[in-house]
């Protein structure tokens, strides 16, 4: 049966001591949750119809119109849809009836403030800026996450083979990462941003070539720390290899400095995709994305405030909650804070 080592459960009931990192984690967890069911939450298409004694689930199957009666075999507009409906047909809509690509044709001008109907107004093309919003921050932190994977598992590989095994390896891998290190590498990602057209996978695969630089500066301190411990040498002598070693006993033991800076990583993820969205190097439109909310905002401050004021605010709020996450981590890892 698994369980934790005594030295986790007592980093855990540290974390939780530190109130404001604790909350600030279980905040989070909720912005993910929310941000991940954006479907569920904001959509113009129904959760759940009931027509004719059978029942559809628009937001997980496309159905076409001959399905509910209409002549067109395209996907059927559910709002005019709907309202054809006679008892006992019915349809359940999310909380929030827009899609993130759907403008509101019932404003004159765009953008519009905040509304009844549009809690957060409209952006430039009409289209509502709270649903904008949550799938906005999903890309930004599938993005982040993502980044950050390809942090850790370069920064420990490349980290992990300098601190481990030394020598002539340790000597030109550091020079080596350290001419790496010296580019401006939000430069370069606008510059192949000019060049290519700059799609998730894209930026992921761009950004995860520059993101594991830091890290891996750690995580060979750590290794070089850690391959001097008696229990590395007992290993030895009991006839594990190198290989076995640095896999089985050094990383696993390294690993405090990649989870202090994990939700650090995450935070400049979200920062660097905002950033390359704002200037108009990120993610191409239509994809909803923070950086572009405020782009908006920016060129329409005067008449259009609130596509500065709620993207920004989301953004704040996320990047304090990972920095507060982090914080406790940082101390909860720390031997000198018992």
């Amino acid at each position: 049966m698994f369980s934790f080592s005594p030295i986790t459960l007592k980093r855990f009931k540290k974390f939780k001591k530190i109130r404001r990192s604790w909350v600030s984690l279980w905040i989070f967890g909720l912005l993910i949750f929310v941000s991940a069911s954006a479907e569920l939450i904001a959509n113009n298409k129904p959760l759940l119809i009931a027509y004719q004694g059978k029942y559809y689930f628009p937001v997980f199957q496309v159905y076409r119109g001959t399905d509910f009666g209409k002549k067109s075999k395209l996907p059927p507009n559910y709002k005019r849809l709907v309202k054809s409906f006679n008892p006992p047909d019915f349809a359940i809509f999310p909380p929030i009836r827009w899609g993130s690509n759907e403008s509101n044709r019932e404003v004159l001008l765009y953008p519009s403030q905040p509304t009844f109907e549009n809690l957060l107004g409209t952006d430039t093309s009409g289209r509502d800026v709270l649903t904008r919003m949550l799938y906005g921050i999903r890309v930004s932190m599938s993005f982040a996450f993502i980044n950050c994977f390809f942090a850790v598992m370069i920064g420990i590989l490349i980290g992990g083979i300098q601190g481990f095994f030394g020598g002539k390896i340790d000597i030109i891998g550091q020079r080596v990462v350290e001419v790496w290190g010296t580019m401006p590498y939000f430069f370069v990602l606008i510059l192949l941003g000019s060049l290519f057209e700059p799609g998730f996978l894209v930026l992921t695969l761009m950004s995860g070539v520059f993101s594991w630089i830091g890290l891996s500066y750690y995580f060979r301190a750590e290794c070089l720390k850690v391959k001097q411990g008696e229990f590395i040498l007992a290993a030895t002598a009991l006839g594990s290899g190198k290989l076995r070693n640095f896999f089985t006993h050094v990383i696993p033991n390294s690993l405090t400095p990649v989870i202090t800076f994990t939700p650090f990583i995450i935070a400049g993820g979200v920062l660097l995709l905002t950033s390359l969205d704002f200037l108009g190097y990120g993610v191409q439109p239509p994809t909803a994305s923070l950086g572009e909310l405020l782009r908006m905002g920016q060129q329409n401050f005067e008449n259009a405030w609130w596509l500065v004021v709620f993207p920004f605010a989301l953004l704040v709020i996320s990047l304090l909650l990972l920095n507060f996450i982090g914080e406790g981590v940082r101390n909860a890892f720390d031997p000198r804070k018992g």
